[in-house]
């Protein structure tokens, strides 16, 4: 696999090598140390490696990571993945994708695919292993004990609908999700918090910010937005998530973000922001990344945290080995 190994004054010239954000003049040095790399992990970074660290998690049901890595290829090497719209999950990861029509997001679950065991529990009543709202449980006991064709297409629908209603409404269209202790979980506010937590985004772009935290509302020209269902796997589980994805390519950088808003089981909700920016030796790109997830409160909530981190950046890097092996580096 190749690895750059840069000299001290090539260091040196990357560190002065400017990058434009908004009215400010900022260099690599400065992103890197902006996202939280110490002088050490920049070094690293410089060198060609993988550079991993944690983030302040914003909430106690929460994990924070950075992740970056120098690739040896322009940004445009990277449009494909870009394009099939999960660049940070390996092949393994995803089981089916598909693309969500704004104008019509019922029918673009028309055909998702199931497993033949994947809905027992609904079909059995059991709601538990599921996100899910009052009233989708509502809905599918009206399904207990039906075919599972029958659940099946009331779960399809539930995803139509979670589609259609962040669609119009964004975060504000998200629901609870219950829980059986009578307490619901909140994804809408989960994800309010994750992007507020992500202060180069605020600072160096804010009406891009302003426009994923706002969506539908404030958009702004030049950006491109996108819907996907992605099947992939969860605690040895198929699981749907519903993204939402916005890019924003300009000559002199590439920003995307990609928010998870319905995640079916195992956690509740996801966000990432990734940067592309181009130097003369290829693209350094990184990706913060936050998750929420219930399972990470409660009794030993400083060992669950300390464990999910290692699992979360583990997680990470392979993403980013896989990203670097189908670039063949």
């Amino acid at each position: 696999m190749l690895r750059f190994v840069f000299s001290l004054a090539w260091l040196v010239c990357l560190s002065t090598q400017s990058l434009a954000l908004d009215a400010d003049i900022h260099t690599v040095e400065n992103i890197a140390t902006e996202l939280g790399f110490t002088p050490s992990q920049r070094w690293s970074l410089y060198q060609g490696k993988i550079v991993a660290t944690d983030l302040p998690e914003p909430s106690a049901n929460m994990l924070a990571q950075v992740v970056a890595l120098v690739l040896p290829v322009g940004v445009e090497a990277l449009d494909k993945r870009l394009q099939g719209g999960h660049i940070l999950e390996t092949p393994r990861d995803v089981i089916a994708f598909g693309v969500i029509d704004p104008k019509n997001p019922l029918a673009s679950f028309a055909s998702v695919p199931f497993f033949a065991d994947e809905l027992e529990s609904l079909q059995d009543g059991e709601y538990d292993g599921f996100n899910l709202s009052a009233e989708e449980i509502t809905t599918l006991k009206a399904e207990k004990n039906k075919p599972i064709a029958a659940v099946e297409a009331a779960y399809r629908r539930i995803l139509g609908l979670r589609a259609q209603a962040y669609i119009r409404q964004g975060l504000s269209g998200v629901q609870a999700y219950w829980r059986s202790d009578g307490k619901t979980s909140r994804p809408q506010h989960d994800l309010k918090i994750m992007t507020a937590a992500i202060p180069l985004l605020a600072t160096h772009e804010p009406a891009f910010y302003r426009a994923f935290l706002a969506y539908p509302k404030q958009q702004i020209p030049g950006v491109k937005t996108d819907f996907f269902w992605i099947k992939k796997w969860a605690d040895d589980r198929p699981v749907f998530t519903l993204a939402h994805r916005m890019i924003k390519a300009e000559p002199d950088r590439m920003l995307v973000v990609r928010r998870e808003f319905y995640v079916g089981h195992s956690f509740n909700a996801e966000q990432w922001v990734a940067g592309f920016f181009p130097l003369p030796q290829g693209t350094i790109f990184f990706s913060v990344n936050l998750t929420s997830s219930d399972q990470l409160q409660g009794f030993g909530s400083e060992l669950r945290h300390a464990i999910g981190r290692d699992m979360m950046r583990n997680e990470i890097v392979e993403r980013f080995n896989n990203l670097r092996g189908t670039l063949g580096h």
